[in-house]
């Protein structure tokens, strides 16, 4: 018999609330304070690949061609490539500073986390927003990162709205040309409390 307390964070991990997936709806994703060039310490162009040695010779004019075997070529430096990426993912995704202050939360985080606007939340400490008895967790999982080391933990931290949430975190180190430039971190929901009561 499964104690209604206990979770199986495989399938809750995704779950809001009333059970059910918590996508965003369409919204205007908050942009990072970076330059435009160079979002997230992702630095470098994707080259262009290269035709196969035996591929068939054609005369199609390749700057107008638009069939779908033929997408046209993007640099890894898109600002709006990389968000594309980062708001496409059902996980939380929040950008830190190297003093662990939030820069950037994606869209579905935002949902996760119940923050209608980011704003208030951008500057913040992150360690900050979360539970004195959690903390530790935080602040050493932000020192690795720093050291170019991933973490995990999990622990309990509210919404911004007040609703517990147990989260599975993990930290990495985002490197840009001078080392580590930007934390990562990244968290789902391990389970959802209500009050019973």
């Amino acid at each position: 018999m499964t104690d209604s307390a206990s979770f199986d964070p495989a399938i809750a991990r995704h779950l809001d609330d009333a059970g059910g997936y918590c996508f965003p709806t369409p919204v205007q994703p908050p942009a990072p304070a970076t330059p435009a060039g160079k979002p997230f310490g992702f630095h470098g162009a994707m080259p262009v690949a290269s035709e196969p040695e035996n591929a068939p010779d054609t005369d199609i004019d390749t700057d107008t061609d638009t069939r779908p075997d033929n997408p046209p070529a993007f640099s890894l430096d898109s600002g709006e490539f990389f968000l594309s990426v980062l708001n496409g993912s059902t996980d939380c995704i929040k950008i830190l500073r190297r003093d662990g202050t939030l820069e950037f939360m994606n869209v579905n985080g935002l949902c996760l986390m119940e923050i209608d606007n980011f704003a208030p939340f951008k500057g913040k400490s992150w360690v900050s927003l979360w539970p004195e008895e959690s903390r530790y967790l935080l602040t050493d999982a932000i020192d690795n990162a720093r050291h170019g080391r991933h973490s995990r933990f999990e622990a309990p931290c509210p919404t911004a709205k007040g609703a517990l949430k147990y989260w599975d975190v993990s930290v990495s180190p985002v490197n840009g040309l001078d080392g580590v430039q930007w934390l990562d971190t990244m968290y789902w929901t391990c389970c959802t409390s209500s009050d019973a009561g």
